[in-house]
């Protein structure tokens, strides 16, 4: 049984916490419980399953209370999964879960109509026909910008907002630099970031707005990489970034900050060869004095 006091957390979380519109909320998310009984009495673990974890009644896995929201892509798979009761680990709560064997994916959520004709609208194009999936829509349509971003309550606030986005797990999530064996290989873009990768495309990164110099210096480093390679692909490539008292992530920007806020920051973006620059510039006037 659902607790409503669980359910009532997340769309609050997610509807008014990011911006959310509640008809993509209801069209993408499910909170489910650790043990549910089906009509027939038969027993299943939603939980479990979405995570392709062993069904268990030992062990941290086997949570008989435990219920979680389900960030489902448009297949029905689970892209990632916030419990009520997350796990720690090395003393720090994991906030979201995703698919043992998942690997590197892109959330790829159910757009419902009323969203589909806003995205549609606001770029000119045909609504997508009942029926047919949202990401192949997109596929064909080159002309359509693309906001890459990290975490789904970002992608879906943007979605909702009218824009095309896709959430990564995060900043490197984008390619991968190792084979399926675990050797070293050549940056590649992940199967799902390829596939939107058409000549001509214009892309947007849209990532957090950091202020620890360490975790800027790695997420600039990825960005640059991440940019480098959509713009291989042929696509042009522009970076976004505001102040991070305005709200760290796109969807926190939105909340605390307003729309408008949102839309000089993308009027604004950066092509990625000027950001380059940037970069090294101001890697430059962050050296020390040498004498």
């Amino acid at each position: 049984m659902i607790s409503t006091t669980f359910q009532e957390k997340i769309e609050h979380e997610f509807i008014h916490g990011s911006a959310i519109s509640p008809d993509l909320f209801r069209a993408t998310v499910e909170v489910v419980s650790d043990t549910e009984v089906l009509p027939g009495g038969d027993v299943c673990y939603p939980i479990h399953e979405a995570l392709n974890w062993q069904v268990t009644r030992f062990g941290q896995q086997a949570r008989t209370t435990q219920q979680a929201a389900i960030l489902r892509n448009e297949d029905g798979s689970c892209w990632q999964l916030k419990s009520e009761k997350p796990r720690s680990h090395k003393g720090k709560a994991i906030k979201y879960d995703t698919p043992v064997g998942n690997g590197s994916r892109a959330f790829l959520p159910t757009i419902n109509r009323e969203t589909s004709r806003a995205i549609a609208n606001h770029y000119g194009c045909e609504v997508p026909p009942p029926g047919e999936s949202f990401w192949s829509w997109l596929e064909q349509h080159p002309e359509i910008p693309i906001i890459w971003t990290e975490g789904g309550k970002k992608a879906l606030c943007l979605l909702s907002q009218g824009y095309v986005a896709i959430a990564l797990y995060g900043v490197h999530g984008g390619y991968r630099v190792k084979d399926e064996l675990g050797n070293p290989i050549n940056p590649v873009l992940i199967a799902d970031v390829a596939r939107f990768a058409q000549p001509g495309r214009n892309h947007i990164l849209a990532f957090d707005q950091d202020t620890k110099p360490s975790t800027v210096a790695k997420v600039n480093r990825a960005l640059w990489r991440f940019g480098g390679l959509l713009e291989q692909s042929g696509g042009n490539v522009a970076i976004t970034s505001w102040k991070p008292e305005q709200g760290k992530g796109v969807d926190d920007l939105i909340v605390q900050s307003g729309v408008d806020a949102w839309h000089t920051a993308h009027s604004e973006a950066m092509p990625l060869a000027h950001w380059q620059i940037w970069q090294r510039l101001s890697n430059q006037l962050t050296y020390k004095a040498s004498i």
